[in-house]
């Protein structure tokens, strides 16, 4: 979300942090297996596949850290007010944009 942003920042203002996607892993379960499975599902499959699938075979590099585990953010207490406005707009903006997608599913699932 910030990518863009922290590239115009000192070294002393950011800091390196554990990503939240995939938590520090490296890795996020496989978008394709995102509606999970029903248990007749899970019982159709074989031994082999849900031995893979539990160890996270199936799982791919996690986007936000590039695989890396780890995000850099900015540091806020380094910054001044007039650098933290971008940062503060960013966010703002990122709420609105989940706020509208959470509303939209709500419609389309209504049938709108």
């Amino acid at each position: 979300m910030f990518r863009n942003l922290i590239t115009t920042l000192a070294r002393h203002q950011v800091k390196w942090v554990i990503c939240g996607s995939c938590e520090g892993n490296g890795k996020v379960g496989n978008p394709s297996f995102d509606q999970g499975w029903t248990s007749s599902e899970w019982a159709e499959e074989d031994d082999d596949f849900k031995e893979g699938y539990l160890a996270g075979e199936y799982d791919i590099p996690c986007r936000d850290c590039r695989s890396s585990g780890k995000v850099l953010v900015p540091d806020m207490s380094q910054l001044t007010f007039g650098e933290k406005r971008p940062f503060a707009e960013a966010r703002k903006e990122a709420r609105e944009r989940a706020e509208w997608e959470r509303i939209s599913a709500a419609e389309r699932r209504m049938g709108a």
